[in-house]
C-alpha cells in the first residue's frame, strides 16, 4: 500500500448535502485507496449516506458515530486495492488491520482527538509491536510504533 494513496481529512460535518458533495469531490480528485474522515458529525452512517459521500468505488467502511454534534470518525477503503483482516471500534477511534500483497500488515486508526498520549491509549494494538498508521489531527499522518 502506498501511503500517498491515503487521504486524511477533518470533514467538519457530513450532514448537509452541499458539504457531502464537496467532500466527495476531494475524495475523487485525490484518487485515494483509503480515506479517513474525522469530525463527520454523523450519528448513523448508513449505506445511502456513505454512497453519497464516497460513490461506488469505496465498498468497505467502519465508522465511530458522532456524539450529538461532536465527533464521528470514519475509515473507508477500496477492497480492490487493500484487504482488511480485522476491524475494531473503540471509544475515540476506529481501527482496521490492513494486509498488503507483500505480506506486511499494519493498523490504520484515525483518532478522534489528536493528543499523542491519548492516542497511545486509544489505538487498538497497544504493545503489540505492530506498525500503526494514525491520524493525529486534521491532515497530519504519522507512523509510530506502540
Amino acid at each position: 500500500m502506498n501511503p500517498a494513496a491515503i487521504l486524511i481529512w477533518n470533514a467538519r460535518g457530513l450532514n448537509k448535502k452541499d458539504r457531502r458533495n464537496s467532500v466527495r469531490e476531494v475524495i475523487l480528485y485525490s484518487n485515494a485507496d483509503i480515506v479517513c474522515l474525522q469530525e463527520t458529525k454523523v450519528a448513523n452512517m448508513n449505506q445511502r449516506l456513505f454512497l453519497s459521500v464516497f460513490g461506488s468505488a469505496f465498498d468497505k467502511f467502519l465508522a465511530l458515530p458522532a456524539n450529538g454534534t461532536r465527533g464521528g470518525v470514519l475509515i473507508a477503503w477500496k477492497s480492490s486495492s487493500c484487504q482488511a483482516l480485522a476491524t475494531r471500534v473503540d471509544t475515540y477511534s476506529v481501527s482496521v488491520l490492513f494486509s498488503e500483497q507483500d505480506g506486511r500488515n499494519w493498523w490504520g486508526s484515525p483518532v478522534f482527538m489528536g493528543h499523542k498520549r491519548m492516542m497511545r491509549k486509544c489505538c487498538s494494538c497497544k504493545n503489540s509491536g505492530t506498525s500503526v498508521l494514525c491520524a493525529m489531527g486534521p491532515g497530519l499522518l504519522q507512523e509510530i510504533l506502540i
